[in-house]
């Protein structure tokens, strides 16, 4: 009796909602930006891989057919090398009605492979009661080349439905725990999203149990999500909702060691790429201690961008961040009179010098400290205003008249005066900062 009572215990210990964070406090993410010039990075929902500067993605087909296939890519990272493209998998496991290949979960340890994706019989209208979307479980022991099938995936018990959210994040830990683990998440030998604000555990990659999360957004879903895994813990980045209006304007960069509580590291990543709305992907390199981020841009134009971070334990209470650094890269500033992000810093003679991307999708390069001044200066840039549910959090959306735009800061020394900075996502005056709004001066959608 004395046994299950301390067994009940731990387990409702696992599932308490952990004590308060600053995320104001926890360390920068230091992202570098990496350049490209292939372009089979900027399909959605891509799933990749970098071993030193061997470059590999998956994707589904082309088109909206029956049939569409999966493909396999692979490039030179640093070279400027053309991309080969395999198709890999013509058909799905049943022609009639699970033969189109969408949004793939891919996870890989050496040469061995294990997919979740999406199937139906088409891309929209082709599911029914007795023929739903499913999620797919295939198997490769040879990089990639070949794929098995083994089964469509369960979760709690039941033939999984995908809603079609388009995630891609799958974590495979081969010497994970043959049975699954309730209590310690990270021991299971499989981890994926869930779509309801929940993440999925197996032993075996076919039955999955959902684990709700501690989410710090409150009205958030998870949407275009991924997940990977580096020795420090989980990073899971993922849009914040689903909307005609303003599904993808804000995309999430959680932080978790145990996956249930998660904590923001970035409110609102800087990482989204202007020009499309589907995501960021993310991949561990074991080897060269990267943690990998890939925003597409969802054409045949080379507009993505990849970049990388040493990963480290954003959770110690030894990294806390020092007061933000206003130069860094992916720092919001002014210029003559002109919106801008830093997106590259070099030293030369002593003297910084930066590049910069205006709001209108153009670059400067060879700017000074000089020539910056920084609105977002003094603004806290993570979470939510404390103990205030009344209140924004950053990367909300919201309204400034009719112009649309996303909360990118808080003042709250005055909490009966907390002021926002926004970013505006209006066509015309996308990418523009602006800062001092009261509560009563936005409105949410």
């Amino acid at each position: 009796m004395n046994l299950l009572f301390v067994s009940i215990f731990s387990v409702l210990a696992q599932l308490a909602i952990a004590a308060p964070i600053d995320p104001n406090q926890l360390p920068r993410v230091d992202w570098v930006f990496q350049s490209t010039n292939f372009k089979a990075t900027n399909f959605a929902y891509t799933p990749f891989f970098i071993e030193g500067s061997q470059f590999t993605s998956y994707s589904a087909g082309y088109g909206g057919l029956a049939g569409n296939g999966f493909l396999r890519f692979t490039t030179d990272l640093f070279a400027n090398s053309t991309v080969s493209e395999t198709r890999i998998i013509n058909a799905g496991p049943n022609l009639a009605h699970y033969n189109y290949f969408r949004a793939p979960r891919v996870a890989k340890n050496g040469s061995e492979l294990w997919m979740l994706v999406e199937m139906s019989g088409c891309y929209t209208g082709c599911d029914s009661v007795q023929y739903p979307n499913r999620l797919a479980v295939y198997h490769s022991l040879n990089d990639g080349v070949h794929w098995t099938f083994l089964d469509f995936a369960s979760v709690d018990g039941v033939k999984y439905v995908s809603k079609w959210f388009g995630h891609t994040g799958l974590v495979y830990n081969p010497k994970g725990s043959s049975k699954l683990d309730l209590v310690h998440l990270a021991k299971n030998r499989f981890v994926t999203i869930g779509e309801n604000r929940d993440i999925f555990v197996s032993a075996d990659g076919i039955n999955y149990k959902s684990i709700p999360m501690n989410h710090p957004f409150a009205n958030d879903r998870l949407v275009f999500a991924s997940l990977a895994r580096t020795p420090f813990g989980f990073h899971l980045v993922t849009c914040a909702n689903w909307s005609d209006l303003f599904y993808t304007t804000t995309v999430r960069h959680l932080f978790s060691k145990d996956l249930r509580n998660w904590y923001p590291i970035e409110s609102n990543s800087f990482l989204k790429n202007p020009n499309f709305y589907k995501g960021i992907h993310l991949s561990y390199d074991e080897k060269a201690k990267k943690l990998w981020a890939l925003s597409p841009c969802g054409s045949v134009e080379g507009c993505s961008f990849l970049a990388w971070v040493e990963p480290k334990d954003y959770l110690d209470e030894k990294l806390k961040s020092p007061k933000p650094n206003p130069t860094a890269v992916g720092e919001y500033i002014y210029t003559n009179g002109r919106s801008a992000m830093i997106v590259d810093q070099q030293n030369s003679a002593s003297t910084d010098y930066f590049r910069v991307r205006f709001s209108d999708g153009t670059f400067q390069s060879g700017l000074t400290r000089s020539a910056f001044t920084f609105p977002l200066l003094g603004y806290k840039r993570q979470g939510c205003v404390p103990n205030n549910p009344n209140e924004l959090c950053v990367g909300d959306t919201i309204y400034n008249g009719q112009n649309l735009a996303t909360v990118m800061g808080y003042v709250d020394t005055d909490s009966k005066n907390i002021k926002y900075a926004i970013k505006y996502i209006t066509v015309g005056i996308n990418g523009i900062i602006d800062t001092g709004f009261t509560r009563v001066m936005l409105r949410s959608p």
